[in-house]
């Protein structure tokens, strides 16, 4: 099996699992999220679902997510992310770096348009036929090139 067959399959199955996740998961996760214990935790549990930013004055970084309790990347995380990303550009103390904040804004954007996407349905039926015909069209011009020589 080549290479690139098994990587787009890899991403249609991935984009198979977190359509299901997303569906199955309630609301109710992302107000977890919200909780500072349970993400302390989740924190520890999947560190590459937090994107953190520093605050200006060396404090402790805040740390926005971008997967769901079960360490998938989730759109609706990201969503809550970018609501609170934009909060902060909002914010006149000036505790955040506007440069930062703005990279930070564009990062999740693109991960918000790449994972909320929504999974490829497979063609219909007539479009199956379609396909099946063109390409009995073509094996038959092939033959007729063949059979002429």
């Amino acid at each position: 099996m080549p290479k690139d067959k098994v990587i787009k399959e890899f991403k249609n199955l991935s984009e198979l699992i977190r359509s299901v996740a997303k569906n199955l998961e309630p609301m109710d996760s992302l107000k977890a999220l919200q909780h500072k214990q349970l993400r302390d935790r989740l924190r520890g549990k999947y560190p590459e679902c937090f994107i953190c930013v520093k605050q200006l004055g060396g404090q402790t970084p805040d740390f926005f997510p971008v997967c769901n309790t079960a360490g998938m990347i989730d759109s609706r995380a990201i969503e809550l992310s970018i609501r609170a990303v934009t909060r902060l550009m909002s914010d006149e103390s000036g505790a955040y770096d506007s440069n930062d904040l703005t990279k930070m804004l564009t990062k999740l954007q693109r991960m918000k348009d790449v994972y909320s996407k929504s999974v490829p349905k497979p063609p219909s039926m007539a479009g199956r036929k379609a396909m099946v015909t063109r390409m009995m069209n073509n094996v038959k011009d092939h033959l007729k090139t063949v059979r002429t020589d």
